[in-house]
């Protein structure tokens, strides 16, 4: 018997995916040049745009109506 393969499929803004791959890579860039101020900036962005994702992405009435 062959294995069975499961596929989750997941409906996301590709806004918020390309929002989240630029700040990954600019707050890598701002940290390897040690600049602090601006990697702390970007960072919390990219903090943001996860837990934005997380919020809309979770199965409740409100994200299906």
């Amino acid at each position: 018997m062959g294995k069975k393969k499961t596929t989750m499929v997941f409906f996301v803004n590709h806004n918020e995916i390309d929002n989240i791959s630029m700040y990954l890579k600019q707050s890598i860039e701002y940290i390897k040049h040690r600049d602090n101020i601006e990697a702390m900036a970007s960072l919390a962005i990219l903090e943001h745009y996860l837990t934005h994702i997380s919020e809309i992405e979770k199965l409740r009435i409100e994200n299906i109506i």
